[in-house]
C-alpha cells in the first residue's frame, strides 16, 4: 500500500512528539513542597521589642524544622524606650533593618517608617474574620500596619494563701466585690493608718509596674476607644464613651475621669480604700514577698513570678469588671510584624512577613513568648496550660490604643497622678490637662 505524504507527516510528527515527551519527562523534577523550598534567598534584618531569647529560639526552630534558609534572618532586640530613636537614626544613615517586630504601644511612634498593606490586598472584612477584635489597632486609616501576631493581655494575679485564709476560694470577678467585700477583710493598717499589708497597688504611678496598662484598662472598661486615627491626625477621646450617644456623654461622668478617680482613691490616706503610697517599692516585689494580695500584670509574667519566688502560692484570672457592665474588657499589648518602606530586599522581606505571620508560625512564636496568638481560629482552640488558659480567655476581650511615644505618656500620666496626690488638684482639672498634653504629643 502506498503511503501518502500527509500520512508520512503525521507519523513523523507523532514520533518526534514522543521523543520530545520522553526527554522532558526525564529532565522534569517535581516542584518542591513548601517545607523544601528555599524561602529566604538574602540576608534579612529584623529589629524589635520582643526579647531576643524568644526570637532566637523561634528562628532556630524554623531553621531546624522548616527550612535552613531561616538562618539568613537576624533579629536585634531594643527596649521600648530606645527603639524609635535608634530606628530613626539607623534609617537616616541607611543602616536600618528590613522588618520591625513591634507592639501596639510603639505603633504611632514608628508608623511613618512602615509600609502599610493596602485594603485592596487585605480587606477589613478579612481582618475582622481572621483576627481577634483588639488586633484591629493595626488597621489604620490608610492600611494595615503589619500582620498581627499575638497579644499579651493584662490579668490579675492573686495570692491564694492570703485569699483563702480570709475565707475566699476564688478571686473577685467585679470591682464592687473587691472593694466592698474583700478589701475590708484583707487590708492591714495600724491605728496611724500605716499600711502593713496592701490589697491593691493603685494610686501612684512610678512604683507600679503596669500603671499605664491598668489606667488604660479602667478607661477602656468605661467604654472609651481612647484615640481615633482620622487620617490627618489622632483624635484623643479618652473621655468619650463610644457605647452611648453624645447627649448621654454630656450627662455622665466620663471614662477617663472615672478611671483616674477610682485609681487614685487607693493612694489617698483619708480614703476608705487607702492601700498604697510612694514609700513602697514596686508592686511586683511586694507581691513576690507576700505583702500584696492582688497584682495586675501581663499574662506573660507568670514565668517571671515562678522563677522569682518558686514558693509563692499564686494564681491568675481575668481582671475584675464593672458589676453592671455587659461587655468585658481589659488592656492588651498586641504585637505585629511589618516591612519597612526603606528595605532594599522587598521581595524576600514581604515573603518573610507572610511566612512568619502564618497560623503555624504564629502559634509557635506565641508559645515561646507565653502569649496568645491573634488568630481567632487559634484562640478558639483554647489552651490547657494552668496559666496560659487564662491568657486565652482574656485575649478576646483585650484592646490597645494608639498612644504616642510611651515615655511621653508615662510622664503625662505620672504628672497627672502627682497633681492629684500632692499638688491638691481636683481630678477633673488634672484629667483635662493630661488630655491636652496627650493631644500635643503626637
Amino acid at each position: 500500500m502506498k503511503i501518502r505524504p500527509f500520512e508520512i507527516f503525521l507519523i513523523a510528527f507523532f514520533v518526534i512528539s514522543a521523543i520530545a515527551s520522553l526527554i522532558v519527562f526525564r529532565l522534569y523534577e517535581p516542584e518542591k513542597s513548601d517545607k523544601e523550598k528555599k524561602v529566604i534567598t538574602k540576608d534579612i534584618d529584623i529589629w524589635g521589642t520582643l526579647p531576643a531569647e524568644v526570637m532566637d529560639k523561634f528562628l532556630k526552630d524554623l531553621s531546624a524544622n522548616v527550612d535552613e534558609s531561616y538562618k539568613k534572618v537576624k533579629y536585634t532586640y531594643f527596649d521600648t524606650d530606645s527603639f524609635e530613636i535608634k530606628l530613626t537614626r539607623a534609617l537616616a544613615d541607611n543602616a536600618g533593618p528590613d522588618l520591625v517586630l513591634f507592639s501596639s504601644e510603639e505603633l504611632a511612634a514608628i508608623r511613618k517608617r512602615i509600609s502599610p498593606i493596602p485594603y485592596k490586598n487585605v480587606s477589613l472584612r478579612d481582618i475582622k474574620d481572621r483576627y481577634i477584635d483588639g488586633a484591629s489597632v493595626f488597621a489604620l486609616y490608610d492600611g494595615l500596619y503589619g500582620l498581627p501576631l499575638m497579644v499579651d493581655p493584662l490579668v490579675m494575679y492573686w495570692n491564694e494563701d492570703l485569699l483563702s485564709n480570709a475565707g475566699y476560694l476564688e478571686p473577685p470577678k467585679t470591682w464592687e466585690k473587691l472593694i466592698n467585700e474583700i478589701f475590708p477583710k484583707l487590708i492591714n493598717r495600724n491605728v496611724k493608718r500605716v499600711i502593713n499589708r496592701s490589697v491593691v497597688a493603685m494610686g501612684e504611678y512610678n512604683n507600679i509596674k503596669n500603671s499605664f496598662a491598668l489606667i488604660s484598662a479602667l478607661t477602656i472598661q468605661g467604654g472609651s476607644k481612647m484615640v481615633v486615627d482620622t487620617g490627618r491626625s489622632y483624635m484623643v477621646q479618652l473621655n468619650l464613651d463610644s457605647s452611648v450617644s453624645v447627649e448621654d456623654n454630656l450627662k455622665k461622668k466620663t471614662p477617663f475621669f472615672n478611671a483616674v478617680s477610682f485609681y487614685t482613691r487607693f493612694g489617698k490616706p483619708d480614703d476608705f480604700l487607702y492601700s498604697w503610697n510612694k514609700t513602697f517599692s514596686s508592686d511586683l516585689l511586694n507581691f513576690l514577698s507576700g505583702d500584696l494580695v492582688f497584682y495586675f500584670g501581663f499574662a506573660s509574667e507568670s514565668n517571671l513570678i515562678i522563677d522569682s519566688n518558686p514558693n509563692l502560692n499564686f494564681d491568675l484570672s481575668e481582671i475584675p469588671q464593672g458589676g453592671v457592665d455587659i461587655v468585658r474588657r481589659t488592656y492588651g499589648k498586641f504585637y505585629s510584624l511589618g516591612v519597612l518602606s526603606t528595605t532594599d530586599t522587598p521581595k524576600d522581606s514581604w515573603q518573610l512577613l507572610y511566612n512568619l505571620s502564618s497560623p503555624d508560625s504564629t502559634k509557635k512564636l506565641a508559645a515561646y513568648s507565653k502569649m496568645t496568638p491573634a488568630y481567632r481560629s487559634l484562640v478558639s482552640e483554647g489552651n490547657s496550660d494552668l496559666y496560659m488558659s487564662v491568657s486565652f480567655k482574656s485575649a478576646p476581650i483585650a484592646h490597645a490604643w494608639l498612644n504616642p511615644e510611651r515615655k511621653k505618656v508615662d510622664k503625662i500620666f505620672a504628672d497627672m497622678i502627682e497633681d492629684i496626690n500632692s499638688a491638691g488638684s481636683d481630678v477633673g482639672s488634672a484629667v483635662t490637662r493630661a488630655e491636652d498634653n496627650l493631644s500635643l504629643s503626637y
